[in-house]
Formats: structure tokens, sequence, C-alpha cells
């Protein structure tokens, strides 16, 4: 998995806890609240600075059902692809586009249109700010 880079108030980030008796680490899922100069707040406290979390906030893989409870429109359903769709409003004359996510079955990976990279929730998040500038919610329990 890789870490992330680019940081947006919002976004949905995941993080190692403390090791559990198991020898293993846990990933706690929480969001990001603020971010100045030097650091990063999240939302269940953590305060971390910028270039520590580059190395330590990792993605967080896409859920089919959060799609669906974003209003994305699942079509073209078969063993090895699915195609999520939804259009959604922009700028002042309120300008359609739609937003197309390829979902590969086999590997579990969500991929925007045609780009070869995974889609996590952040980046879906940063698309969507980018092009209609207001912060998309997704239904993550944190």
């Amino acid at each position: 998995m890789y870490s992330i880079k680019i940081f947006q108030e919002g976004n949905y980030v995941q993080y190692p806890s403390q090791c559990l008796n198991n020898g293993q680490t846990a990933m706690i899922i929480d969001r990001i609240t603020s971010i100045d100069n030097e650091r990063i707040t999240t939302q269940k406290g953590l305060v971390i600075t910028k270039d520590l979390a580059k190395s330590q906030f990792f993605p967080v893989p896409i859920k089919p059902d959060w799609l669906t409870e974003m209003g994305f429109e699942q079509y073209c359903k078969d063993g090895i692809f699915s195609i999520w769709e939804q259009v959604f409003s922009y700028g002042k004359e309120n300008k359609p586009i739609t937003i197309i996510i390829i979902e590969h079955n086999e590997s579990k990976s969500f991929f925007l249109g045609l780009v070869n990279e995974p889609l996590y929730a952040h980046s879906l998040q940063n698309l969507f700010y980018n092009i209609t500038e207001k912060k998309l919610n997704l239904p993550i329990e944190l």
C-alpha cells in the first residue's frame, strides 16, 4: 500500500496503531479536520507533522456500498468488471459532469475512468472537490 502525499481537509486516511498482542498492527481510520503550514489534525485528535504524515497515512480503499450510498449507479456488472456512474453539477452554471468508476472485481480495485491506478477514498474526495469545489462526504464510520 502506498502512502498519501497530497492532503485536503475532510480526507479519510488510515494509519497504524499500537501493536496488538499477536504482533500485528491495527489500522485506524480517521478524517483530517485541519491542516496548517506544519501540522495535520484529525477528527480523533491526532496531531502529526506533514512530513511524518506522508509516510504514516495510508489510503482507505473504497467499498461498493459507499458508492451506492453516495448515489452512484452500477452498470455492466459481469464477473470481472462493474461500472459505477453518477452525474454531478459544478460551477456557477451547475454544468453536469459524469464521474465513471470502474471496479475490477478480481483485484477488488476501483479505477477512475481509464486511469490505470487504484482509486481510494481520499483521491475520490480530492477529485470531487477539484471539479465541484464542494466537499464529498463518504459514508465511513469512524
